[in-house]
C-alpha cells in the first residue's frame, strides 16, 4: 500500500488518522499460542511521542535457535503499523512457515515525523535486539531484514559494530529501486490505481 487517497489527507498534508483507522484493523497479539506461534508487543523507547515498539512473533515448537527476521511494514511512511492486519498475518506466516523469530517494527509516520526518522527507529530496534535478553531463542548471527526499506537500514547497520547481531541478508519485498531506464514491471504498473509509476517516483 502506498500513499493514502486524497480524501484521507488534510489540506495541511497531514493524514486523517481517525478516518484511516476505521479501515485499518489491528488485531491484538497472540498471547496464547496459536498454531505453534505466540506474539507480544515490546516497547523499545518509553517516550510516548516516539511510539517505538515492535511485535515479536515466536514459534513455540522450535528445538533449535531460529534465524531472526526484522520486518519493516509498508504504507509509504505515512500509514499502517506493525499491528495492521495484513502485516500481522504476513509476519505470522513468516514465523510459522520458515520458521523464524520475527520482529515487526512500528516506526514513526510522516508527515508528523519527517524522514529519515523512520530509518532511525528501525536502526534503533536493531541495537535493542543486540542488547536484549528477549532473543535467547534466536540465532542473532542469522538476522535478515525484510520489506522495502530494509536496504537502507542494512546500509546503516553495516557501519555499526554490534555485539552479537549479524545482518546477513535482505528479503527485498517491494524494494522500490528505480533507474534511468524503465523496467518491464514498471511499464506494466503505469496505469495501476495505487502503486503506479507516478506515485512510486
Amino acid at each position: 500500500m502506498d500513499s493514502p487517497p486524497l480524501r484521507l489527507r488534510r489540506s495541511n498534508l497531514t493524514i486523517n488518522r481517525r478516518l484511516f483507522n476505521l479501515f485499518d484493523y489491528k488485531p491484538s497479539p497472540l498471547t496464547k499460542p496459536h498454531k505453534n506461534l505466540k506474539s507480544s508487543d515490546v516497547v523499545v523507547v518509553a517516550d510516548p511521542s516516539r511510539n517505538l515498539w515492535f511485535r515479536l512473533y515466536t514459534p513455540t515448537a522450535a528445538t533449535t535457535k531460529l534465524p531472526i527476521i526484522v520486518f519493516f511494514h509498508g504504507g509509504g511512511f505515512e500509514v499502517m503499523s506493525a499491528a495492521s492486519k495484513p502485516y500481522d498475518d504476513f509476519c505470522q506466516r513468516l514465523a510459522g512457515e520458515i520458521p523464524a523469530v520475527v520482529v515487526s517494527v512500528n516506526y514513526r509516520l510522516e508527515p508528523e515525523y519527517r524522514y529519515p526518522c523512520q530509518y532511525d527507529d528501525c536502526f534503533d530496534v536493531l541495537k535493542f535486539i543486540d542488547d536484549s535478553s528477549l532473543f535467547e531463542g534466536a540465532n542473532l548471527e542469522q538476522c535478515f531484514l525484510a520489506w522495502n526499506i530494509a536496504y537502507h537500514v542494512a546500509i546503516r547497520a553495516s557501519g555499526h559494530e554490534f555485539r552479537d547481531l549479524k545482518v546477513v541478508g535482505i528479503l527485498a519485498i517491494q524494494p522500490f529501486f528505480g533507474g534511468e531506464v524503465r523496467t518491464e514491471s514498471e511499464k506494466r504498473m503505469k496505469s495501476m490505481p495505487l502503486v503506479n509509476v507516478k506515485r512510486t517516483d
